[in-house]
C-alpha cells in the first residue's frame, strides 16, 4: 500500500464549495477552528436516525436518483465511514437498494488526507463502539491486529473535499446532515450562521444532527427538535417522520 498522504484538491467537493461567498463579512469576523474528536461508530443516536429514519424515508419516497449525506467538520474520517457503512447496509434491505453518497468536509488537509487513507489503530477509533458494529466493520473492512483498513466498497461511497463551515454552501442538497464536536466551539452567532445554511441545503424531510447547539441558536435558525432524540433537528414547520 502507498504510505504517501494523497493530494486532497480544494475542488475536491465542488457542489459544496462556494468561491464568491456572500458569507465572507462573516468569515473574516469569525475564526475557524478545527477539531480531531472523532471515533468509529461514536455517537449511537447519529446513526440510529440514519437507520430508522433518513434510509426508510429516502427509499418511501424515492424522489430523487440517490440518498445524500453530509458529514460536516468531517476531521479524520471516522464518522464518514460509521454513516457509509450503516447507510449501505440498511439500504441492502430493500430490494432496489439506492445510490448513497457521503459528503466528507473539513478544514485540514492533513485530517482529510488521513480519511481518504481509510486507515484507523483499533486502539484508538474508540474500541467499545468498534465491537458493537464488528459484524458490519468487517464487510467493509479489513482487521488485523490493532490495524482497520477501509476497502474500495465503501471508500467510493465517500467524496472527501476540503470546506469551511463559515462559508455559504451552494446549491447541492442533503438528506441528512451531521455535524458533530464543532459547534460547542462558536458562539450563538455563529451556530446560528451555521445552522441557517445547513437548513438552506437540506432536501425537503431531511434531518440535521447537531451536536452542541445552544437553545439561543436553534431558535434563530429556526430548528426544532426530532421527538425523542437529544441532538436532531429539522426546520420549523416540516413536517416529522
Amino acid at each position: 500500500m502507498n504510505q504517501n498522504s494523497p493530494r486532497v484538491s480544494s475542488r475536491a467537493l465542488n457542489p459544496l464549495s462556494h468561491h464568491d461567498d456572500p458569507s465572507k463579512t462573516f468569515c473574516d469576523k469569525t475564526q475557524a477552528k478545527a477539531t480531531t474528536a472523532t471515533q468509529l461508530f461514536r455517537d449511537h443516536e447519529m446513526l440510529t436516525i440514519l437507520q430508522k429514519k433518513i434510509v426508510p424515508v429516502y427509499m418511501e419516497r424515492r424522489i430523487r436518483k440517490g440518498l445524500d449525506v453530509w458529514s460536516a467538520g468531517c476531521s479524520s474520517g471516522e464518522e464518514a465511514y460509521s454513516l457509509a457503512i450503516l447507510g449501505l447496509e440498511e439500504l441492502a434491505k430493500h430490494k432496489e437498494p439506492a445510490r448513497l453518497t457521503v459528503f466528507a468536509t473539513d478544514i485540514s488537509e492533513e485530517q482529510l488526507s488521513k480519511g481518504k487513507r481509510g486507515q484507523y489503530l483499533y486502539s484508538t477509533a474508540g474500541a467499545g463502539n468498534v465491537n458493537r458494529y464488528m459484524t458490519q466493520l468487517k464487510k467493509y473492512a479489513t482487521v488485523e491486529g490493532n490495524v482497520i483498513q477501509m476497502q474500495a466498497k465503501v471508500r467510493s461511497h465517500i467524496k472527501f473535499g476540503k470546506f469551511d463551515l463559515r462559508c455559504k454552501p451552494r446549491k447541492h442538497t442533503f438528506d441528512y446532515i451531521v455535524c458533530n464536536h464543532v459547534f460547542q466551539y462558536y458562539d450563538d452567532d455563529a451556530q446560528t450562521h451555521f445552522a441557517r445554511n445547513f437548513i438552506q441545503v437540506l432536501n425537503p424531510g431531511g434531518l440535521i444532527f447537531i451536536e452542541g447547539l445552544t437553545s439561543r441558536a436553534q431558535m434563530n435558525a429556526g430548528l426544532v427538535k426530532e421527538p425523542g432524540f437529544r441532538n436532531v433537528y429539522r426546520p420549523e414547520g416540516q413536517e416529522t417522520k
